[in-house]
Parts: C-alpha cells; structure tokens; sequence
C-alpha cells in the first residue's frame, strides 16, 4: 500500500513540475519577434516597442536576447537612455508680473507689462466686456534666447495646503496671439512634504517667443518665477499601457495589481465628465504586511486626466485616494500605465535572419557594459536603428488579487445571499411540516 502511495506522489510531482526553458535557444522564451537592422553590420538602436516590454519578466529587462540566423545570441547593451538627454541644462528664467484680466463674455485681453515703473499696453480692452471679468495673476517670461527644446518649467511657488490650482501655458511671437502649450493642477501639500510644481512641456524649442504662465488670482497663492529644463536633444517618450480589471472598492478607492516585468514611472487616470474637482494620492506597496507608501498627487477636473508621476520603483499593488470631501469617482475610470523606454544596442555582425526573443523570468541577465560594446565614446542617438516588427500593445489585465470571486465584498455578498436562502428555507419547511399536522378533534 506504501509502495502505491509512494509511485502515485512521484507521478503527481512529475505531472506539475515543468523543465526549465533554456535561455540560450529563443524556444525558452515567452515571446519572438522579428528585428531587422536598417544598415550594415555593426552596433544599432533598437528600441522595443510595448508589446515586446509587456513580455519581460524581469524588472531589470535581462530576459531578452537577439539570436542570429543560426540561433547565436548577438552582444547586448543597454543604452543609456540619460545620455540621449545631451546638453542637459536649468536655466533660470526672469519672471515678469503682468496684469492679465480673463474675460467672461467675448472681447479682447489686454496684457500690460510692468517694468522698472513702466506700462506697456499690448492689446486693449473692450469696456462692455471688461465689466465681467475674472481676474488672473500672470507671469511672462523671455525665452527668445533659449535655443533648445524646453522639457519642462520647474516652479517657484507657495500654496495653501489643500488648495487646487491651475496654471497655464502658452507662448507667443508678438504677445497678441498666444498658443496654448500645456497646463496642469497644482496642489498645496502638508508642511514637510513637498508639492509637485514640475510642468511637463511639449519639448519643442521657444527661440524668438515668449511664454505666459498664468493662473486664477487666489489668496494665499504665490507663484514668483521658473526654471526652464532644456537639452539639445529630448527625451524619449514614455511607453503607455492601456488596462482592464481595476476594481473600485468604493466612490473614494481605486486599487489595482501590476505584474509588469519592468518598473512604472507613472500612472494616468482619467475620470467621467460631470465629476467635478476630484484630488488624487496614488499610493504603493508590495504586500498586504507593508505599509502603503505615498507616491505622487493630482487632481481629476471634469473629466480631465491626472499623470502622477514618481520615483522609479518596482511594487507590485497600487491605490488610489480620492479626496474625501469630493464626490469622488462617478464610475470606473481609465488607468493607464507609463514606463520609461528601453532601449538596447545590438551588435548585428552575423547571419540573419534575427530574432528577438523575451519573457523568461530564469534567465541571467547579458548584458555588457555600453563602453564595452560601443568601444569608443558615442552617442547614442547617432547609431542606426533597428525594426522590430511587433503588433499591437497587448491590454494589460491588473486586477487586484482581491477583487476576484474571493474578495471581502463579494464574500459579504454571497454570505448574505446563502443567509437569505437559508431562512426561506428553514420558513418553507416549517410551514410545510405544519400543513401536515392531522387537527385532533
């Protein structure tokens, strides 16, 4: 009998253990795909697009290979995606107060300049419309000087804590017609931690322009300059996910699970219009037995998105707060997933046709120095680039490990569900075992 016992436990080890996948054959990994380079033999780009990075399995994107036509994997690198930032600089930018009412009904804007006790009167007023107006602060900026794209205006400012700001954006050759270029919600945070005042630009250069940040005029807000993040050559632009499967808990809690091989630089919800102001703090952990630490802050606005951006950190379950004296979210809204752009440098100098293979979780990383691959000082933006040709980006699935059919909500719900049906049971027998009862005379 032990003997039986003994064979039908190895039988059942051997039917759930599976053979390691060999990282040294492209069969060993979850994903091929084509890549061909765009020129001779020699050191290429190649940058992999998200259905290829959704395949990783490593935080640290060392489960991917290239093989040759003959199935030798080539020399990798990663390339270091900080060096295509060339010329990187801050440049501190003179602010200038201009006065700047907003109108409510339609007319012109009239933009005066302040300046060493002058008044420069740029547009004028119609006076019908000038009587409702709703005042703005603003700040103008010379950047007719800054030859490269600007990446991003870090700001000077002070807010209430709890208060929601809108800044704007725009640029103009004449300071008569001016071109919308970004906008964002700021938020006054707790003493001791500080507010995000990072706007994202488009990255494109204002030589011969000058840029207006403005914001409705509020008290205890203060906003008294910028810096300008420029460099000669941008970033590149974070990889974007679409998703399915967040659960709302309730109005106020959105959670979710990521199993991306690669680490997130951001998260962008969008809500429902009609929502009204809804701030957002976005919080991780990797566990149930960890505390959820803080990553970043936003703000929803009638059904605007929120990019919360944070420190590159690999955790495995999110949430996201909203405000409790907000409605919070009328329905689900959309989560998406930003992770910085990888980029390898490969050295094509076999036989093709080459393969790219990615996805194994037991594979030892390859990779070799950047210096050693490339052999002498390079940027990284010159080398030719290779095509990967992949399909559409896969959606990816996070539902939270709670949310499935055993989650605390449902099991309340089924509970009280199997509860009922019990009692009209029980009342259903006991009436029936009484319609049997013979009446005694």
């Amino acid at each position: 009998m032990m003997r039986k016992l003994a064979i039908a436990a190895f039988a059942l080890l051997a039917a759930c253990s599976k053979p390691a996948l060999d990282p040294a054959t492209p069969e060993g990994y979850a994903m091929v795909l084509p890549v061909t380079p765009s020129g001779e033999n020699g050191v290429h780009r190649v940058d992999l697009p998200p259905r290829a990075v959704a395949a990783l399995q490593r935080d640290d994107a060392g489960d991917v290979r290239i093989f040759d036509g003959e199935g030798r994997p080539l020399s990798l690198a990663l390339a270091d995606t900080a060096s295509r930032l060339e010329g990187q600089r801050t440049v501190a930018l003179k602010a200038v107060p201009i006065a700047m009412p907003r109108l409510a009904a339609k007319g012109s804007v009239s933009v005066r300049v302040d300046q060493d006790q002058q008044s420069v009167t740029v547009d004028a007023v119609d006076p019908q419309a000038a009587a409702q107006t709703t005042p703005e602060a603003a700040l103008l900026f010379d950047t007719r000087k800054l030859d490269d794209p600007v990446l991003a205006l870090e700001l000077d400012a002070k807010l209430p804590k709890g208060m929601l700001i809108e800044v704007s954006v725009a640029a103009s050759g004449d300071l008569k017609s001016w071109e919308p270029l970004a906008s964002k919600v700021l938020l006054g945070t707790e003493e001791g931690t500080p507010p995000d005042l990072r706007l994202a630009m488009p990255g494109l250069p204002l030589t011969d322009r000058y840029v207006r940040l403005s914001w409705q005029l509020t008290n205890g807000v203060k906003i008294s300059g910028a810096k300008a993040i420029t460099a000669r050559i941008p970033p590149p632009r974070p990889m974007m996910f679409a998703t399915r499967g967040a659960n709302l808990d309730d109005d106020h809690t959105l959670r979710f699970d990521v199993l991306l091989g690669v680490t997130l630089i951001g998260v962008r919800i969008t809500g429902q219009s009609g929502e009204g102001v809804v701030p957002l703090t976005l919080a991780g952990r990797n566990s149930a037995e960890e505390p959820w630490q803080q990553l970043a802050q936003g703000a929803l606005r009638n059904g605007s998105s929120a990019q919360l951006d944070f420190p590159t950190i690999h955790l495995a379950e999110y949430r996201v707060i909203a405000d409790p004296r907000s409605p919070g979210f009328a329905a689900m809204p959309r989560v998406e997933l930003l992770t910085a752009p990888i980029v390898l440098l490969a050295a094509f100098n076999a036989k093709p046709p080459y393969t790219l293979a990615l996805g194994n979780a037991g594979a030892p990383s390859a990779f070799f120095e950047r210096a050693e691959l490339l052999g002498r000082p390079r940027s990284d933006a010159t080398l030719p680039g290779a095509q990967v040709t992949a399909g559409p980006a896969q959606i990816l699935k996070i539902e939270p490990a709670g949310a499935g059919l055993f989650s605390p909500r449902k099991l309340a719900l089924w509970a009280a569900l199997l509860a009922a049906t019990a009692l009209l049971a029980f009342l259903a027998l006991r009436l029936l075992r009484q319609s049997r009862v013979k009446p005694t005379d």
